[in-house]
């Protein structure tokens, strides 16, 4: 499925969407007017719905930030909780957008946590490119824990954007990063990450996009 991200408090554009074959959106988890009618609106128009969450010290992000992993959990699943209590399993899924850490056992601690208080919520991870290689700071412990757990792997094939360079979207080698993911992950649990202004129909994409605004019009 194309999975598209949307800029915060940004509204689905159906017709770039409809032209692209878009069959997701996934809302930033802390924009505005976000609640059940507004996903079941989403849905009943024939998408799926999906939020991501980020962690970092930004001042947009603040609000969910913690240098325990647990508590990010916590912060994230209280958030859904307000804004979609008593939905289903993938309404919304959940994706942890988790880069500005390397510490393994914060993502473990971060995931276990989130399982004891979601345990069956459709839930993806997704990272920087050039993770998993030789040198690798994820461990065997992490690894086995989002295999357990049950959570995507969500690589990125682009560089940034990072705080000075927000819109610095240098291309990787997918192939390359697609070995690297599944030397270390199940190839069925690892979905791709694409800059969304490449992502014409012709190039066959399938996975996730960033971000709307840079969709082709």
């Amino acid at each position: 499925m194309r999975n598209l991200w949307l800029e915060r408090n940004a509204a689905p554009d159906y017709v770039r969407a409809e032209k692209h074959h878009i069959g997701g959106f996934y809302f930033d988890i802390l924009s505005d007017g976000l609640d059940r009618s507004y996903f079941n609106g989403v849905r009943d128009r024939g998408y799926s719905v999906g939020v991501y969450a980020a962690h970092s010290q930004h001042p947009l992000w603040l609000p969910l930030y913690s240098e325990s992993g647990a508590r990010h959990a916590e912060l994230v699943h209280a958030r859904l909780e307000e804004i979609a209590p008593r939905t289903g399993n993938s309404h919304p899924r959940v994706q942890f957008d988790i880069e500005s850490v390397r510490d393994p056992e914060f993502y473990v601690d971060c995931f276990v946590r989130w399982r004891q208080l979601r345990p069956t919520r459709d839930t993806s991870w997704t990272f920087e490119p050039r993770q998993c290689g030789p040198g690798s700071w994820i461990s065997e412990k992490l690894v086995d824990c989002v295999t357990q757990l049950g959570i995507r792997v969500v690589p990125q094939f682009y560089m940034g954007p990072s705080p000075s360079e927000p819109w610095d979207m240098r291309p990787v080698a997918q192939d390359v990063e697609m070995a690297s993911v599944r030397s270390r992950f199940p190839r069925a649990a690892i979905s791709g990450f694409y800059d969304a202004a490449l992502c014409r129909d012709s190039y066959g994409w399938d996975g996730f996009a960033f971000i709307q605004g840079r969709l082709p019009a």
